[in-house]
């Protein structure tokens, strides 16, 4: 699994991640250096991934259109300058939106109980409720 690079260069592209268990179906990735705590932009072999933190709670959930570029990310982390949630972790998501030819992560926003009910199966370690202002 690597990042945005591709073989048309005729160098397979470095490898950043790897898969460390599964959530129902899921992988689990986790970076190779320990230090990119980021998830693959494009994906061509998985519809979907997950980050944990380093303690083994939820941390990124990432969904890939068809075109194996990134849909939306449900992150569990404080989001105070965008949702005004205060100092506490809470579930929020990031839409990717086509801008001047360019996929764009759009502001967060609030889960619907919806959405909450249809992932919560990927949230290790996250308290019930954690999607609520």
């Amino acid at each position: 699994m690597g990042g945005r690079g591709t073989y048309s260069t005729g160098q397979e592209p470095e490898q950043k991640y790897h898969a460390v268990g599964e959530i129902d179906g899921v992988k689990i990735l986790e970076p190779i250096d320990g230090k990119q705590w980021k998830l693959p932009e494009e994906n061509h072999s998985s519809t979907a991934y997950i980050l944990l933190h380093p303690d083994g709670t939820f941390k990124r959930y990432r969904e890939y259109n068809e075109d194996h570029t990134a849909k939306f990310d449900i992150d569990y982390h404080p989001a105070k300058k965008e949702l005004g949630t205060g100092r506490q972790p809470i579930l929020h998501i990031h839409e990717y939106h086509m801008k001047n030819g360019f996929w764009e992560r759009g502001p967060a926003r609030f889960m619907t109980e919806e959405e909450y009910t249809t992932y919560k199966r990927y949230f290790v370690n996250v308290p019930e409720g954690a999607y609520l202002p």
